[in-house]
């Protein structure tokens, strides 16, 4: 892999509305052919179409409800979120996706940027397992930290994504560049080093795992004892 050349914030944000928008207009879209076969109908309210309508709806809420918690300002007060609400948004969010996400209750809270991370790292895992299976969320103590681990789990033959691999090892991605394809395993990789974690992409024979690990404590000079 070459070197990264990293986006200036103005590419960032332009590429994070890109896949915003990139996850949002399929269920947008299918609203609209919903309604344009009411209007075929003649208007007449045809349950197959108002259900084909609301699923989309709900699809479109959910999905934009992720979008906020992953790379939007969150709505909690002060600096800790609740990891259990992380949980039942990210949870909705692959609701009918081919991944489903295991996830237990924790009654934690963390730091908002730690929680942000984990959420991105999910769909991280999920890509990992393109035709579907399971990722395991795992919150684990590390010392005063949290570290994250994620197990995705799917069919043997899976296409495994090269992204995270080289960007999690801060290299260029086999694109070349960041696109709105990659740009949230980028994003994550900004969010790790914000929060002071190492981020690792270990695949395996029919299993994915991601890893977080907060980076040891920096030693203060001025508190060390010094030598005779």
């Amino acid at each position: 892999m070459g070197d990264l050349r990293e986006p200036d914030e103005l590419e960032l944000a332009a590429l994070m509305c890109s896949k915003l928008c990139h996850d949002v207009i399929g269920p947008i879209g299918a609203i609209g052919n919903g309604f344009e076969l009411i209007d075929d109908l003649g208007g007449d309210p045809d349950p197959e179409a108002l259900s084909h309508v609301r699923r989309n709806a709900d699809k479109a809420s959910r999905r934009i409800q992720y979008a906020r918690l992953a790379f939007g300002a969150m709505g909690a007060a002060g600096d800790q979120f609740p990891v259990d609400e992380a949980r039942r948004l990210t949870v909705q969010f692959f609701e009918d996706e081919k991944q489903t996400v295991v996830w237990e209750p924790t009654g934690q809270a963390l730091p908002k940027d730690e929680v942000r991370l984990l959420v991105n790292l999910v769909a991280i895992a999920a890509a990992a397992i393109p035709r579907g299976g399971e990722v395991t969320v795992n919150i684990e103590a590390d010392g005063e930290r949290t570290g994250f681990r994620l197990v995705a789990a799917g069919p043997r033959g899976s296409v495994v994504p090269a992204a995270p691999s080289a960007l999690f090892a801060g290299e260029a991605p086999p694109e070349g560049r960041i696109d709105a394809y990659n740009v949230q395993v980028y994003y994550a990789t900004r969010l790790a080093k914000a929060v002071d974690m190492r981020l690792s992409f270990v695949p395996g024979e029919g299993q994915t795992e991601l890893h977080a690990v907060p980076l040891p404590a920096e030693t203060d000079a001025s508190e060390e004892t010094p030598g005779d």
